[in-house]
């Protein structure tokens, strides 16, 4: 319900004396909500408390599943890292350890031998005649050959040594903490490795040369 009402500023309905404009009337309303409308009111906060209250449990789903999509990347990233840097370290014909990691390991033992006294073995080692095997039979077929020989020679050696392909058909290995006997064997274990044949593609061949460095 509205009520108007309307009166002049005096108070009693006249102008006030020596007005130059004719006087001006205020118009006062008042509000009435009638019990109808009272009840309107009500079911529409309720509404609103409603339709706010799904909005910020929708927010908040929404808000849990991006933390999840953003964690999930993050793991996939990390993942990928490694994957990268362990392809970046590895010989992608062998799988064995490339170059690049046998100098880092080198460089790492070199200067940790200087302070803990420890003692290390180096092997290397190249294949008598390979390149007329690549030569006369092809690159594909020799790849096979370095192959058989990568796994040869990781079945001789221990775990905790570094077997690496430096490139072509030279390979090395790093033997950590040993003496001098030990390394001797280690040695010898990787010679007898390739004395029997390596048949590949009707190839025959067993020659190989090694060396050593303390």
């Amino acid at each position: 319900m509205v009520k108007l009402t309307g009166r002049t500023p005096g108070g009693h309905g006249h102008a006030r004396r020596g007005a130059a404009c004719p006087s001006v009337q205020s118009l006062l309303v008042y509000f009435e909500l009638s019990e109808p409308q009272r009840k309107i009111s009500l079911a529409e906060a309720i509404f609103l408390t409603i339709l706010l209250a799904l909005c910020i449990v929708a927010f908040v789903i929404r808000r849990l599943h991006e933390e999840r999509r953003d964690a999930a990347r993050q793991v996939t990233a990390k993942t990928q890292l490694r994957q990268f840097r362990w392809r970046a370290s590895r010989d992608s014909l062998t799988n064995l350890a490339n170059r690049r990691s046998m100098l880092k390991a080198l460089a790492a033992v070199a200067a940790s031998s200087r302070s803990d006294g420890r003692k290390h073995a180096f092997l290397l080692m190249d294949l008598n005649n390979f390149k007329r095997v690549n030569d006369l039979q092809g690159h594909a077929l020799g790849d096979r050959v370095l192959q058989v020989i990568a796994r040869r020679l990781r079945s001789s050696v221990r775990p905790t040594d570094l077997l690496a392909r430096l490139g072509g058909d030279e390979f090395a290995l790093l033997c950590y903490d040993v003496n001098r006997d030990t390394a001797l064997a280690i040695a010898r274990r990787f010679n007898e490795s390739l004395e029997s044949e390596i048949q590949v593609g009707g190839i025959r061949t067993k020659s190989a040369h090694l060396s050593g460095q303390r």
